[in-house]
């Protein structure tokens, strides 16, 4: 987790999200802790920029850990590279296993934008922040693509 948190600090995200992968699979009992999943999480979600991303952290990789944020990963990664199709179809597989977690509002705002859809994008990021359970790190994105996205 240490090492983790040490990536992060260097914005290395990849590195970042292997660590705590590893922390996370390490885990007695298959209790994870939050803290570490929801840094799990903002690695891999941030991690799918880097265009090397699968040579060191494959999707199988991340759904060892957790299928669906595997899935929101998979999903980025497509929207990053311009194929908005394929983007969907990984969040509609999210959706489907876990409707709930905050990663999937997020990228189907991101998707929204990419669409053209500001006004969908706008409100699903507004319930984003208006949640109270939202991580941090997704409130801060958010807040981010509300302001680049007028």
């Amino acid at each position: 987790m240490r090492a983790g948190n040490r990536f992060v600090e260097r914005e290395a995200w990849v590195a970042a999200a292997i660590m705590y992968q590893r922390a996370v699979l390490a885990q007695a009992g298959g209790e994870i802790p939050a803290n570490l999943l929801d840094a799990y999480h903002e690695a891999v979600y941030k991690a799918v920029d880097r265009r090397d991303v699968l040579l060191y952290l494959p999707f199988a990789g991340i759904a060892n850990v957790d299928q669906p944020m595997a899935y929101i990963a998979e999903g980025r990664f497509h929207l990053l590279r311009g194929n908005n199709v394929k983007a969907r179809e990984f969040l509609e597989r999210a959706r489907q296993i876990k409707p709930t977690l905050p990663e999937v509002t997020l990228l189907d705002a991101e998707i929204s934008f990419k669409e053209g859809n500001q006004e969908q994008a706008r409100g699903l990021l507004d319930e984003l922040m208006s949640n109270p359970d939202t991580p941090e790190w997704i409130r801060a994105l958010a807040d981010t693509y509300l302001i680049q996205n007028p």
